[in-house]
């Protein structure tokens, strides 16, 4: 199911006139059921790139976070992703709340497509956040120009409800807080992205 927020959620970069990020918009309603908060949510990017701009350079830069951020790496092995090489990395990535034990898939064709598919295993994080049962990252990068790429980023996540905090309120601020985290991860991985075109 897709809902349209509202036109008030409308977010896109004036600062960086070669980034512009469309609405966010429901992959799966957002709802609390048996004491759990689930929604996903998506936007999408369009990055202009440098004149040559090489996809081969994300990819190689979302390896290079994931093998070296001070993340423990557990296992890496090539892997299909979508029917693209690639690589599968059980990974556990430190924040700044705890860490989340992820199975991550990044493929390429090394040209036009580029995929980024993370399934979080285990989730220790602190406060408010420790709350947070499940979260899965999907990255879609794909060349539809020269140098112009679209970039999708959908977020899923799973909250626990605290017991004593009344199911209205506690799905208002969950779902403030996804769509908020959405928006600022979508930014932050646009300009990173662009940087390493």
């Amino acid at each position: 199911m897709r809902l349209l927020l509202p036109f008030s959620l409308l977010f896109s970069f004036t600062a960086f006139a070669s980034i512009t990020c469309g609405e966010q918009t429901f992959t799966s309603k957002p709802v609390v059921v048996s004491g759990k908060f689930t929604a996903g949510v998506v936007a999408e990017c369009t990055i202009q790139g440098p004149s040559g701009s090489d996809i081969r350079k994300v990819s190689a830069f979302l390896e290079s976070e994931i093998r070296t951020e001070g993340n423990i790496l557990h296992k890496e092995e090539v892997a299909e992703v979508q029917g693209l090489p690639g690589k599968l990395f059980d990974v556990t990535m430190f924040v700044d709340e705890g860490s989340v034990r992820s199975d991550i898939k990044v493929g390429s064709d090394d040209r036009d497509l580029l995929i980024y598919d993370s399934k979080s295993k285990k989730v220790n994080l602190d406060g408010f956040a420790g709350f947070i049962e499940q979260i899965d990252v999907k990255i879609n990068l794909e060349r539809t120009e020269q140098d112009l790429f679209k970039l999708r980023l959908d977020n899923f996540t799973k909250v626990d409800k605290p017991r004593l905090v009344p199911t209205s309120t506690f799905r208002s601020v969950a779902l403030k807080q996804h769509l908020e985290q959405h928006e600022k991860k979508l930014r932050r991985l646009a300009e990173k992205i662009k940087a390493n075109l």
